[in-house]
């Protein structure tokens, strides 16, 4: 896959503590130890994006529908974020992200 310019495309977010793939890199990412959340982007336009994992997080789209584009890591499809737009998780339903204390500690991992 080319990388795109100007513009973003998100295609895949893992959060966990590490990282190995295999043949099938989701299924790898779904079975790792201590998995918060893993998404794909994989959803239509219009739709909540909802992590695979332990417990289902949806991000919600902000400022218009995110378009969901061919070209995925972990997947046939990512999410093209324009200017101005982001996902969101409400504070309410973040679950096991809400991670606090002074031992606390998370990765983020995303392809862009």
């Amino acid at each position: 896959m080319t990388v795109p310019t100007l513009r973003t495309l998100i295609t895949g977010l893992v959060l966990a503590s590490s990282i190995s793939f295999a043949a099938e890199p989701a299924a790898a990412v779904t079975k790792l130890d201590g998995l918060v959340a893993f998404l794909d982007f994989q959803e239509a336009t219009g739709l909540p994006r909802v992590s695979r994992g332990p417990e289902a997080l949806a991000l919600q789209e902000m400022k218009g529908p995110i378009e969901r584009v061919d070209g995925g890591v972990f997947g046939p499809y990512s999410a093209r974020i324009k200017r101005g737009q982001w996902f969101m998780i409400e504070r309410r339903a973040i679950g096991p992200l809400n991670q606090d204390g002074k031992d606390a500690q998370v990765s983020v991992v995303a392809w862009v």
